[in-house]
């Protein structure tokens, strides 16, 4: 699979993200947007949208940043910690929870994220879709 390159990534995006709880049932969706921009050598990568939750609905916001490195892209948590890597799948270690993490990007520019988050205290399913806004 032909992975983007970082500035393939630099364009307005919609996401549609739906988040399974695995524990209560639930479910919820996140409806938004990304409007990249570059902070140096950072690609800003701010999540705007709504969350639709059983208990109502919610202006969210998420903020990470792309970085090219030497295995290509990384995505960035806020504080610029490494989140994982850009590929076809990650795993992100943040005791006691584990995020395995698969990436599919064979209809770019359409490509989706999901990841499965799980620990004592976590076990759910997040599936994100990303399409040009």
């Amino acid at each position: 699979m032909k992975l983007p390159q970082l500035l393939e990534f630099d364009r307005p995006w919609r996401i549609d993200r739906e988040i399974t709880d695995h524990t209560s049932g639930q479910k919820a969706r996140f409806e938004g947007e990304v409007t990249p921009s570059w902070q140096g050598a950072l690609l800003k990568w701010p999540e705007r949208g709504t969350l639709h939750h059983p208990s109502g609905s919610f202006s969210a916001t998420r903020l990470y940043y792309l970085q090219e490195n030497t295995d290509g892209i990384a995505l960035l948590f806020a504080d610029e910690r490494l989140y994982h890597q850009i590929g076809p799948e990650a795993v992100h270690v943040c005791p006691p929870d584990l995020y395995r993490i698969t990436m599919d990007f064979q209809s770019w520019p359409f490509w989706s994220i999901e990841s499965y988050v799980s620990g004592p205290r976590k076990n759910y399913l997040l599936q994100s879709a990303y399409a040009p806004a």
